[in-house]
């Protein structure tokens, strides 16, 4: 139930932050879907681009830092983890995910049986 409150609580912020249209939300040009997953791309400068890969990575780590200090202002930071995928040389794909402790299929799959059994046991027996 935690991970569900948390992802509402996700939820809840991103739609509050987007309709401030002065908030950090589009300084940042950051994106949403609807499972809560938050992403915006990291241009880095042609010099930068041209560095090892090692560096470019710490360059987008230092990008990030503005960005990750708004999402804990949020309270995102102990619920989202963040990810980075390089697009090429000079673009990278920050994605901040939620995290699911215990809302895996497993589970879900293991509550739907559940539920399964005692609507049967109700047919059953009423």
């Amino acid at each position: 139930m935690k991970d569900l409150k948390n992802l509402f609580f996700i939820l809840k912020t991103i739609k509050k932050e987007k309709k401030n249209k002065e908030s950090e939300w589009y300084r940042f040009r950051l994106k949403n879907n609807w499972i809560g997953i938050i992403y915006c791309v990291i241009n880095l400068t042609s010099d930068q681009a041209s560095e090892e890969k090692e560096v470019r990575y710490v360059n987008v780590v230092m990008l990030m830092k503005d960005i990750n200090e708004y999402m804990e202002k949020l309270g995102f930071l102990e619920i989202i983890h963040p990810d980075i995928t390089e697009i090429d040389r000079s673009n990278y794909l920050i994605t901040y995910s939620p995290i699911f402790r215990k809302l895996t299929v497993r589970n879900i799959i293991r509550s739907f049986l559940i539920i399964l059994f005692i609507i049967l046991l109700c047919v059953y027996f009423i």
